[in-house]
């Protein structure tokens, strides 16, 4: 049996959901503009594409996150306090919940 790191299992859901919207846009292109789940398929096509648009931000961000984080640790002699001290920030007053990443000098 092949051994297979854990980040190799945890990698795998997510490029399947990415392929996702491509498999719906497939079967909504063969499904006849008339049939009763045409519309419920482009509601399906669309919600997909923004599920791999916030994992592909997420990753971007998250991959920014650890550069930094690698670059604060691998210069000599720090004399600055810690760039990294914050994370998901959202705001409560905001309706479209959308959160951001938070970076401030600890």
């Amino acid at each position: 049996m092949a051994r297979i790191p854990l980040d190799g299992f945890l990698l795998s859901p997510v490029q399947k959901v990415c392929r996702y919207p491509v498999q719906l846009q497939e079967l909504l292109e063969h499904t006849a503009p008339g049939h009763a789940d045409h519309a419920q398929l482009q509601l399906a096509v669309d919600a997909m594409k923004r599920v791999v648009r916030f994992i592909d931000e997420r990753k971007r961000k998250s991959e920014s996150v650890e550069m930094l984080a690698m670059l604060q640790t691998s210069i000599n002699d720090w004399q600055v306090t810690r760039l990294i001290c914050a994370g998901i920030m959202s705001d409560d007053d905001d309706d479209d919940d959308d959160e951001r990443m938070n970076f401030n000098v600890a």
